[in-house]
């Protein structure tokens, strides 16, 4: 992994955790709480790739240490982690809009599904139920609010400003002492222009 991929996702890793503790909305029920972390999660699919997964989870967990909530956390660093591996396999081929709402949608469902499941080992159907709703809206709230920003971040062509567009996480390709530029990378093979190996005579 590049250095500036690095460092990027160590800051996602950072407004993760900082969108997960301010603002949050508590649930007495589970001593959980409702939070706008997920949709930094999200985003990070798109703009980092596999490098999220290390982010998600690292973020989201030190926010429930910091929130007070460490029971939570070591659930916390799994689900979130796994919530990004999920995202970034269905983005793994293409980046189009409507892949990426189908990659939040069962990141959310995954997310849900597994926080019911622990509050059930741990608290019991009845706080299970009750925290469900609450799962709900903290989806829903992603689900509204990431692929608002995956438009502008598509648009905009955020990615390749930031570098980080080159195959999400693959470094461009250098033979004969030539490199090759992002964009390049980007389009793949196509881009280049083919060159026969006599004469150096290129083929139309």
């Amino acid at each position: 992994m590049s250095s500036r991929k690095l460092v990027f996702c160590a800051l996602c890793a950072a407004l993760t955790a900082a969108l997960t503790m301010f603002p949050s909305l508590p649930v007495p029920a589970t001593g959980g709480y409702i939070h706008l972390g997920d949709t930094v999660i999200l985003l990070s699919c798109l703009l980092l790739g596999w490098p999220a997964v290390a982010s998600a989870a690292v973020g989201s967990a030190l926010a429930d240490l910091c929130l007070g909530a460490a029971v939570y956390a070591p659930v916390t660093f799994v689900i979130k982690g796994a919530m990004a591996a999920l995202g970034c396999l269905i983005l793994a081929q293409k980046q189009t809009f409507w892949r990426f709402v189908l990659a939040a949608l069962a990141a959310e469902a995954l997310m849900a599904a597994g926080y019911s499941l622990f509050e059930f080992c741990l608290f019991g159907p009845a706080a299970a139920w009750a925290a469900l709703p609450a799962n709900g809206v903290q989806g829903g709230a992603a689900l509204v609010l990431a692929p608002l920003f995956c438009l502008l971040i598509q648009r905009t062509g955020l990615s390749k400003r930031l570098g980080l567009a080159a195959g999400r996480g693959s470094e461009p390709r250098k033979g004969s002492g030539e490199k090759v530029s992002a964009e390049q990378e980007e389009a793949g093979p196509a881009a280049e222009d083919p060159v026969s190996d006599r004469g150096g005579r290129r083929e139309k």
